[in-house]
């Protein structure tokens, strides 16, 4: 039985200093007890929203770990104009961006968008950590 409800939260009236705490999340999904998450695959999630906030909506941003004893979800909500959640690759295979989305849709297990204007959230179920056969 994993503990239910919010296992962390963090806020910050600029998202920048969100990227510093991925350590503290990290470190609460290992003392998750229950079952495993992948934390490689978590922390790809983590990186790339938080990432996408400073880009493109630099300000607040809340970022909340919760668990209902069927799956662990990272949300990351910011104060910006919205956007369409278009997971793809560039076309341009050189480009120094626009993987952040197609990265988050690979390594979580779902991903969903709450675009509320102003603000946004999106919510990504974690991976589970496949047992080794």
């Amino acid at each position: 039985m994993c503990r239910v409800g919010v296992l962390w939260r963090f806020t910050a009236d600029e998202a920048i200093i969100a990227i510093a705490h991925r350590t503290q999340f990290v470190g609460m999904l290992r003392s998750h007890q229950g079952w495993s998450v992948d934390e490689y695959a978590a922390s790809v999630v983590f990186s790339e929203l938080v990432g996408n906030v400073v880009t493109h909506s630099p300000g607040p941003i809340e970022i909340v770990l919760e668990c209902d004893n069927q799956e662990i979800v990272l949300k990351v909500t910011d104060r910006g104009m919205g956007f369409r959640f278009s997971p793809t690759l560039p076309r341009n295979v050189l480009s120094e961006g626009g993987r952040g989305l197609f990265l988050v849709a690979q390594f979580a297990a779902a991903v969903q968008l709450d675009d509320a204007r102003p603000g946004t959230t999106v919510r990504a179920t974690l991976a589970r950590k496949v047992p080794a056969a």
